[in-house]
């Protein structure tokens, strides 16, 4: 692998230095990340960031509905807290119920669909949940599996017709299988995980017997996915593009 890939060029703030009160500049991109520790590892220093994440996001106004890159994430990770740690049912379901209310309207009318901002990212909020409390009636009653296939089928539908669009504008070998889904953002189609195909194929695979019915289609797309790896193993940010200036 080119040695430029291995350099990290990140500062990033350590956990000691981080202030709960200025919380709210940092829970959109990375708090997630350190708290997602959380179930496994408890830490009273992480705890206060957490609570203070919480505090932020519920007075602010919904404008993503990624895990990541919008207020979901700290409220998903409160539900999990609650359930797993705290034992604290009621607020766990308080918590719930914000995302449902707040964002589950968003994410149907959300233009998006990758894992920072868009649907996949909200898809992904949902499995996490599941995932750690599995064993809450009340809580898995909330997340029935017909709200995942609302979310899934409207990222197919987006994936089949995003294909159509560029399949006749691509340069790509007539060997090479075409994509059956594809998705844009900022008018981009991307391969990688944050924004591209990538992620939003994997986000979907983990939603096990739901994703049965596209198995065809996003396996075609995997097939196309491989076809395109560059000579370094590497591919590049977006179709059409032989930059790999990213690691994909």
């Amino acid at each position: 692998m080119p040695e430029r890939y291995l350099k990290n060029t990140l500062t990033l703030p350590n956990i000691n230095d981080c202030d709960p009160a200025k919380i709210d500049k940092f829970i959109r991109y990375g708090v997630e990340k350190i708290l997602s520790k959380f179930p496994a590892t408890y830490d009273s220093r992480y705890y206060d960031v957490f609570v203070a994440s919480l505090s932020a996001v519920q007075n602010s106004s919904p404008k993503h509905v990624g895990f990541i890159g919008s207020h979901i994430g700290p409220l998903a990770l409160a539900v999990v807290v609650y359930e797993t740690i705290e034992k604290n049912t009621p607020e766990s379901l308080k918590y719930l119920d914000t995302i449902l209310d707040k964002y589950h309207s968003l994410s149907l009318q959300e233009d998006s669909n990758e894992l920072l901002y868009g649907r996949a990212g909200y898809l992904y909020a949902l499995i996490f949940i599941r995932k750690y409390c599995k064993d809450n009636e009340e809580i898995m009653s909330r997340i029935r599996n017909d709200k995942l296939k609302e979310i899934i089928k409207l990222i197919i539908k987006d994936g089949r017709d995003g294909a159509k669009r560029i399949t006749d504008l691509m340069t790509i070998n007539d060997n090479v299988t075409k994509p059956a889904l594809m998705w844009s953002w900022h008018n981009s189609e991307y391969i990688g995980a944050i924004h591209g195909v990538a992620g939003i194929i994997t986000t979907i695979l983990q939603c096990g017997e739901l994703a049965l019915p596209y198995m065809d289609e996003l396996f075609q797309t995997i097939e196309w996915l491989i076809g395109i790896v560059q000579m370094d193993k590497n591919y590049p940010a977006r179709i059409q593009s032989t930059h790999d200036d990213l690691i994909q």
